[in-house]
């Protein structure tokens, strides 16, 4: 048998040539070149995770990042520019802005989102203030597992009656229930 020594930058491997009927031998030297350059290729991406990079600060290319996963529909990424509005990261401050993608995210169910616009409502930003929008979306975010929706729910408890609450609740359940069945209608 033939064999040669390919450099690798790690090590030298040794190929054995496809020689007289050795073609598969050279299949499998292209099927390990193609799995070696999907591994780099993913290696190489791993990054370009927007989530880290936000968290590092780098908020120009997260955004870029999150606005095309956005495109496609992914909700982690409609909270994050949200998020990038809210706070002026990457882009002008822009509460309105990140109202409406707070509200998209979480007609979706997104915890976090619901959470976002709770506090939004909260507050009155992006929004005129309403303690009942606000009690409604926290309440979901918290079924939905956000710890921190508890804080703000203790905080506005006082400032809605229980029948309030549960009124408020069923609304954004409402809303919630109306969204999912638009995107579910959509082609």
């Amino acid at each position: 048998m033939d064999y040669r020594v390919i450099l690798s930058s790690r090590r030298r491997l040794p190929y054995r040539s496809a020689g007289a009927g050795g073609a598969p031998s050279a299949r499998r030297a292209g099927a390990g070149l193609a799995v070696a350059f999907i591994v780099c290729l993913a290696a190489c991406g791993a990054d370009r995770d927007p989530v880290v990079l936000f968290e590092q600060g780098d908020y120009d290319d997260a955004y870029a990042l999150f606005s095309a996963r956005a495109a496609s529909g992914d909700i982690v990424a409609i909270n994050y520019i949200g998020m990038h509005y809210y706070l002026g990261a990457g882009v002008e401050r822009n509460f309105a802005e990140a109202f409406k993608w707070f509200e998209r995210a979480a007609l979706a169910e997104h915890p976090g989102a619901q959470r976002n616009l709770g506090v939004m409502y909260l507050r009155g930003l992006g929004v005129t203030a309403d303690n009942h929008q606000a009690y409604g979306w926290l309440y979901h975010a918290r079924e939905r597992g956000n710890e921190g929706a508890n804080d703000y729910l203790r905080m506005i408890s006082d400032n809605v009656t229980p029948n309030a609450a549960g009124i408020a609740r069923k609304r954004v359940q409402q809303r919630i229930v109306a969204a999912r069945t638009e995107q579910a209608s959509v082609p």
